[in-house]
């Protein structure tokens, strides 16, 4: 009878340090995952916020290029521009200010 005491004792000592690093590994995992699930949306926050600035910086481009667009290729402006933009750039600087 002592010696079923004894070992029911330590099985139950035993099962609960395995219950203890059971928890605390779960404890660990859940603040794991806490952290990834704030960090995901911080990112998702900072790319919101870098698209939104992409798009301001393109419709300020937009305005700023505007008399540069060609009329007859609206869809295939911004290929001509960034092929053109230098010439164009050098041609309105060197065209007298009258011209259209």
């Amino acid at each position: 009878m002592r010696r079923y005491r004894k070992s029911a004792t330590l099985a139950a000592a035993r099962g609960a340090e395995r219950l203890q690093r059971i928890t605390q590994e779960l404890n660990n995992q859940a603040r794991e995952t806490a952290g990834l699930e704030a960090e995901d949306r911080h990112s998702s926050a900072r790319e919101l916020l870098e698209r939104e600035q992409m798009e301001r910086w393109r419709a300020l481009e937009d305005e700023a290029f505007r008399p540069f667009r060609p009329a007859y290729a609206d869809d295939d402006w911004p290929v001509l521009l960034k092929a053109t933009t230098p010439s164009l750039l050098r041609a309105a600087h060197l065209a007298p200010h009258s011209a259209a």
